[in-house]
């Protein structure tokens, strides 16, 4: 993926649909992320984007840093972490409505050596200790470090990504199951899963990827909210941090998917650039709300 968030769709779905503990499913999503991290690699080889050298040392600086932060989720009691991952949740989630700047560095010089291979390190080292504590939206935060300190370009960016998610990952999962913190079944149909997601990448035209790109990501969106929904209706828990938390996953859950099928709509031609507007429009909007708010 570009960003690498897919962690904060599975892992809701793990712990609120499945019931599974919270620490087994933090383990058992590491199972998709290595296989997605894998074929991600092995696509940008084949298409000459190379890594090297600097795809090892940012991999294995990570890799020092997962070694960390899985140590300490395998211990982490369930509260605690269904709440770091609320917070996660919605910290990524207002970057991604709010953030409208480009992250694309193609015309600058890259800056890789010298001290800014230091910061990059240093950066990787503590994002491999949140990568093996938890991982969800690190994509995010590894595309914002290499764009913006490295100036990597944003396909070079990805690449590393994937290379060094898949470095780090193979730790993170043996501590995991090492601790038998890890739901192999469970995990072999999510590799299953990514693997049929990469069949239809791959056939898909390069013209028609941002459509399908679009599509997934407001299945993705739509998903999270659907989980937040689902936990409400099933607990009726009424806390103030719950129901927040609840709230902003629904809302932007839903803003995602309307946001991402409209995006494909106009992407595929089927909705005009213009404005959809129509006689009684405003009526209709005020009745709307009224309904909302009643």
């Amino acid at each position: 993926t570009l960003a690498g968030g897919g962690s904060l769709v599975t892992l809701p779905v793990l712990i609120l649909f499945l019931g599974m503990d919270e620490v087994i499913a933090n383990g058992t999503n590491r199972l998709m992320i290595i296989f997605s991290a894998f074929v991600a690699n092995y696509g940008y080889t084949t298409k000459g984007i190379k890594t090297y050298p600097y795809g090892i040392f940012l991999g294995f600086s990570a890799l020092i840093g997962a070694i960390i932060g899985a140590s300490i989720a395998v211990d982490i009691d369930g509260d605690t972490f269904k709440r770091f991952l609320a917070i996660i949740m919605i910290s990524i989630g207002l970057i991604i409505v709010f953030n409208t700047k480009s992250i694309s560095s193609n015309e600058l010089v890259e800056r890789l050596n010298g001290k800014y291979l230091f910061y990059a390190l240093l950066g990787f080292f503590f994002i491999g200790i949140y990568g093996g504590f938890l991982n969800a939206g690190v994509g995010i935060v590894i595309m914002l470090l290499l764009t913006t300190v490295n100036r990597v370009n944003l396909i070079r960016t990805n690449a590393i990504k994937a290379f060094s998610v898949f470095i780090y990952s193979l730790a993170a999962l043996l501590i995991f199951a090492l601790e038998g913190k890890v739901d192999w079944i469970v995990g072999f149909w999510m590799v299953l899963g990514s693997i049929i997601g990469a069949f239809f990448a791959i056939r898909v035209e390069m013209t028609q990827m941002p459509q399908m790109v679009a599509i997934f990501n407001g299945l993705g969106g739509g998903a999270s909210a659907l989980v937040a929904a689902a936990e409400f209706l099933s607990t009726g828990n009424t806390a103030t941090f719950t129901v927040s938390t609840i709230v902003i996953s629904v809302f932007i859950g839903t803003l995602t998917l309307s946001g991402s099928f409209i995006a494909f709509g106009k992407l595929q031609g089927f909705i005009r650039g213009k404005p959809i507007v129509f006689s009684g429009q405003q009526l209709l909007n005020g009745v709307i709300a009224l309904t909302v708010v009643g």
